[in-house]
Order: C-alpha cells, then structure tokens, then sequence
C-alpha cells in the first residue's frame, strides 16, 4: 500500500465513504489477525488511525 497515496484519498472521501471503508478495514483486520498476517494487521492499524482521524475532525466542524 502506498502510505502517501491512501493519506491523499482519505482527505477525499466525505464522512459516509470514511465509515463504510472503516468497516471494511475492521473485517480484513480480523482476518488478518486469525490468519497471524502482522504485516497486514499493521497496515490495517494505519488505515484505521488515519480514518478516525479524519472522522474526527468531521465531528468538530
């Protein structure tokens, strides 16, 4: 995954977009976890900090 590229379309998606590729990262990350993938559970992680991030600063405009 292209870190740069991932920050680029999060900044892009509005609140809807952000919520539905949450639940999808969650549903990976599980896989990933019964599957021992830390590679993938990592990169989960990131998706899922940055996501918040964003949903965060939608909470306080």
């Amino acid at each position: 995954m292209d870190r740069r590229k991932v920050l680029e379309k999060i900044e892009q998606c509005g609140r809807e977009d952000l919520e539905e590729w949450k639940k999808h990262v969650l549903r990976c990350k599980e896989f990933f976890l019964r599957d021992k993938n830390r590679f993938e559970v990592e990169e989960c992680n990131f998706l899922l900090e940055q996501i918040d991030r964003r949903l965060r600063n939608f909470s306080e405009k």
